[in-house]
């Protein structure tokens, strides 16, 4: 996962993540294996623990935003002074101006904070205008990141086919709640990133719908 161009949209570093919990998070591996006709290997378990871990930290801050979550402009002097100071000392002094500087490095995991804020303040005072944006839900963004993390696995990522959802002439809302013939895929985010307890073809189409806006967005 990259840093983007200054975007709040991306998960946050290890320094953000909750503990990990590295059991599967629902069922079995095994169960997923079957599922997905495929081996989940040690590295593939590992991560999906830590993308769970920077899941669970998204949603925790967008439930309980801060200024800086909401996407408030905090003024330019103050963040270059705040900045100044985490360089100067070596340390953050409040939550604001960490998750502005982790959220802005995520590039940097392993530098300390002073090497982090003077990276920020380098970045920030050629395009501070760039740099707080509205944070997106959390259960679309990482339904998006998994799909990542999938495809780059090799597994099997299909969505399913509009056609066999909705028919030729699409269905009505009493229908789009029915339960839906789910992939692999859909089922391990409905249940393991958006804790959904049914399958349903409106919320198959919804998981279409924020990979499709996800490909459109990283190729314009």
């Amino acid at each position: 996962m990259g840093r983007g161009s200054h975007r709040q949209d991306v998960p946050l570093n290890r320094h953000f993540g909750d503990w990990v919990n590295y059991d599967c998070p629902v069922e079995s591996w095994e169960y997923w294996e079957k599922l997905f006709g495929q081996e989940f290997p040690p590295d593939l378990r590992n991560e999906i623990a830590q993308y769970l871990s920077w899941l669970r930290a998204h949603r925790n801050a967008y439930n309980h935003p801060t200024p800086t979550h909401t996407g408030q402009r905090l003024d330019a002097k103050q963040i270059k002074r705040d900045l100044k100071k985490v360089i100067k000392n070596g340390v953050y002094f409040n939550e604001i101006i960490e998750y502005f500087i982790e959220i802005h490095s995520t590039d940097r995991p392993d530098a300390n904070a002073a090497a982090k804020a003077e990276y920020v303040l380098n970045e920030f005072s050629e395009n501070s205008e760039d740099f707080l944006i509205q944070r997106p839900l959390p259960e679309p963004m990482f339904t998006c990141e998994f799909y990542s993390l999938f495809q780059r696995h090799g597994l099997n990522v299909s969505l399913g086919s509009a056609g066999t959802l909705f028919g030729k002439g699409g269905m009505d809302a009493k229908a789009r709640e029915k339960s839906a013939p789910e992939t692999p895929f859909v089922e391990f985010v409905r249940r393991c990133v958006w804790n959904a307890p049914n399958s349903s073809a409106s919320f198959c189409a919804k998981i279409s719908s924020a990979i499709r806006e996800d490909k459109k967005q990283t190729t314009r």
